[in-house]
């Protein structure tokens, strides 16, 4: 967990067989997790080399995730703006997000533009963009 994030003290109450315990752990409100929660990876998430990765759209769950690999800038292809969540977990990281506006390639036809692609190829390259 980050010293730089605000943390804050939830109360977890039991309800096993019998254990009615109530037990307080400190979180981190802006990855909402504690200590021995499982990481959760974002959905499709894969390494295509050392320290390059791809996933589908991150949430809150898989910030503890993405935090535990060091990221240092999002290539985010989308027409959309980047989630708010989100933009405000890659601010706290210090992680630069590169947003290239382009619709969906699922489509016959459908390109994304080649500048964007190159712009992106060359910041994929550059081991300074890598954790």
């Amino acid at each position: 967990m980050s010293e730089e994030h605000e943390k804050s003290t939830v109360l977890i109450r039991k309800h096993n067989r019998g254990d009615h315990s109530s037990q307080h752990y400190e979180i981190c409100p802006i990855c909402y997790t504690r200590p021995g929660m499982p990481l959760v990876p974002p959905l499709n998430f894969a390494m295509i080399a050392s320290g390059v990765y791809r996933s589908g759209h991150p949430n809150k769950q898989n910030f503890a995730f993405l935090r535990k690999l060091g990221l240092k800038t999002i290539l985010y292809f989308a027409m959309e703006e980047y989630p708010s969540e989100m933009q405000h977990f890659v601010e706290q990281e210090g992680i630069e997000v590169l947003h290239y506006r382009t619709e969906g390639n699922k489509e016959p036809f459908v390109e994304v533009n080649p500048e964007d692609i190159s712009h992106a190829l060359v910041k994929l390259l550059d081991k300074r963009s890598h954790p």
